[in-house]
């Protein structure tokens, strides 16, 4: 009985270090390679909705509604993305009215690095 105990309360805390271990990688802000610029967990985001979307571009009001945020707080995270070359805007050709976002080489190279130091992490992990 005492094995089982011990063994439970073994697994039990491996697990809470995996679940605080995780909660840390998401908490954590991105480092851009270079010049020690900082992107949120947002902008991030919009880097990978980019990343997947047709050319690496997609339409602002897509992205806006996809994320579920206001138009100030997503106009923020653009600018702030804009200021560190990771995405660049330009309108629509069919439609002036629409701005539309597009990955840079730089966004792209970042996300890859992200995604290779995070599969090496999950394999850390589990």
């Amino acid at each position: 009985m005492k094995d089982d105990t011990d063994n439970f309360n073994e697994e039990f805390y491996e697990n809470i270090k995996r679940v605080f271990l995780i909660k840390k990688l998401i908490s954590k802000r991105v480092r851009i390679p270079f010049s020690g610029a900082l992107l949120t967990k947002n902008e991030v985001l919009i880097l990978f909705l980019l990343y997947i979307s047709k050319d690496h571009r997609n339409d602002v009001q897509e992205l806006i509604n996809i994320l579920d945020l206001s138009k100030s707080q997503f106009s923020k995270l653009t600018k702030s993305l804009r200021d560190k070359k990771m995405i660049i805007t330009e309108y629509n050709q069919e439609n002036k009215n629409f701005l539309v976002l597009q990955l840079t080489k730089a966004g792209e190279t970042l996300l890859k690095e992200q995604y290779q130091e995070l599969t090496s992490v999950k394999k850390l992990i589990f």
